[in-house]
């Protein structure tokens, strides 16, 4: 079984599981979500729910079996004690680039990272392509504004204000240059 502990909005729960499955799919065993990031209060909601995703929720129980974080200090020291004779094991991502080691990976690994580079998951594409499908339908109003869309050349322009308003923000994500965030103004035809 493939663990993977998932953290923080959409795009980011999107990267974690794509990465996961294919490690699932390559190791053939069964993916499930650690979804316990989603209890802290103040945290973004889960939103994988509203794909035709293939993952189970992981128990507190399987958590804590890779993890080891048991209340309990002789639980902990019990589990810290045959942690090398485990076969389960925690891969941590190790920066924000792609790791080979991560293709090594076996069967009973506990993923914690982001892993937004596509060389984890491109072999799996289709797969996934068809896994993000939205499992509901559209309502007639939201499909008239899509049918729209893709009447015309459209452009999409996202800007994740909070990057540039919020002081406190992750500095390990650089904003742009101004130039290159109105560039892309010109291209859409206005």
């Amino acid at each position: 079984m493939i663990i993977v502990r998932i953290v923080g909005g959409l795009g980011n729960q999107m990267f974690q599981y794509a990465a996961a499955r294919a490690l699932a799919i390559t190791n053939n065993c069964p993916l499930k979500l650690d979804l316990e990031w989603f209890k802290t209060p103040g945290s973004r909601p889960y939103m994988l729910d509203r794909f035709n995703i293939h993952a189970d929720v992981a128990t507190l129980n399987e958590i804590v079996a890779y993890t080891g974080k048991f209340k309990d200090p002789l639980k902990k020291t019990c589990w810290l004690l045959s942690r090398p004779l485990s076969r389960k094991k925690v891969f941590r991502e190790p920066g924000f680039e792609f790791t080979g080691k991560f293709a090594g990976q076996p069967p009973n690994t506990y993923l914690k990272g982001n892993w937004q580079s596509p060389r984890y998951f491109n072999h799996i594409r289709d797969i996934l392509l068809e896994e993000f499908s939205i499992q509901e339908k559209i309502s007639p109003s939201t499909a008239a504004i899509a049918n729209d869309i893709h009447s015309r050349q459209a452009v999409s322009l996202h800007i994740r204000r909070g990057d540039y308003v919020n002081p406190g923000r992750d500095k390990s994500y650089p904003l742009p240059p101004g130039q290159f965030r109105t560039s892309g103004i010109p291209a859409s035809g206005s």
